[in-house]
């Protein structure tokens, strides 16, 4: 892969972790296989560089590495979200389930 091309593929998944953080952002769910996919064929293509072509992308890489450190606080941030959700549910159905049964009138 030439330098040119693995700058377009770093900054294709650029633009992928953008559109992921957008969409978590929005509460909308991502499936996140395509993401995966083009950082793959990114790390991929860098490494296949020799070490001074590859310096050349540092920045941009380095910038790719923060955003996803974003995305994943932000997907962690979610799930605690979530689970914090099911534990309030799951009480609330213990104590419904346990109030319930002595109200019932024979």
């Amino acid at each position: 892969m030439s330098p040119p091309d693995a700058a377009r593929h770093l900054e294709a998944a650029g633009g992928l972790l953008g559109e992921a953080r957008r969409r978590l952002a929005e509460g909308t769910t991502e499936d996140i296989a395509q993401l995966a996919a083009a950082i793959e064929t990114c790390c991929q293509g860098i490494q296949a560089l020799a070490p001074s072509e590859g310096q050349q992308l540092r920045p941009g890489l380095v910038g790719l590495m923060d955003e996803l450190n974003r995305l994943e606080n932000e997907l962690k941030h979610q799930r605690d979200r979530l689970e914090e959700h099911l534990a309030s549910l799951a009480t609330r159905r213990r104590a419904h389930a346990a109030y319930g049964r002595g109200t019932k009138t024979p």
